[in-house]
């Protein structure tokens, strides 16, 4: 643990590992939370700078143990990128990468990486982001720092629908053929 003490990490320099910190910190370089993976925790406020990438290894659903975490006690402000780094096939479920009770929240990411492929993501302005990328869908929410991935691919009932759908529009355009 770091005691009650500001912490700026410099940028290209890295934050890294397991613990917690009591003091503000402002991120310009690289938070990589845990010990692949793990959980690092802030108790004070935590910055991330708008050249800060925020590094995320995501290996399963459990968070600390199979993907990294960051806690926040304080004010959570985001800036910078985010790369989500998968070490395992992706799997649908929510990830609470910025959890804790921070007390109040503010900012963007400005770009996202999914396994160092930058994405296109749709941004919605203090709210979060959405992308599609290799059949699955991927959501942000500032408020809570969740993520959730479901699949992009429609569910195969979904198909049938559309397929019958289709086979009674062809069905009836015949018919006005023939008549």
């Amino acid at each position: 643990a770091l005691g009650n003490t500001t912490v700026t990490v410099a940028s290209g320099a890295t934050l890294g590992g397991s613990g917690s910190i009591a003091g503000a910190t402002t991120v310009n370089g690289i938070l990589a939370a845990g010990n692949s993976p793990g959980v690092l925790s802030f108790t004070g406020n935590l910055t991330l700078g708008s050249g800060s990438t925020s590094l995320f290894e995501i290996n399963g659903l459990t968070r600390g143990t199979e993907y990294d975490g960051v806690n926040v006690g304080g004010a959570l402000a985001y800036g910078g990128s985010i790369d989500l780094v998968f070490g395992a096939p992706v799997a649908a479920g929510t990830y609470d990468l910025f959890g804790g009770s921070f007390t109040s929240q503010s900012g963007d990411f400005s770009s996202v990486s999914i396994d160092g492929s930058v994405s296109a993501p749709v941004f919605t302005v203090g709210t979060g982001w959405s992308l599609v990328s290799g059949g699955w869908q991927y959501d942000f929410v500032n408020a809570t720092g969740d993520l959730t991935i479901t699949s992009a691919i429609p569910e195969p009932s979904a198909f049938a629908a559309f397929a019958g759908l289709a086979g009674l529009g062809l069905a009836g355009l015949r018919r006005r053929r023939r008549a």
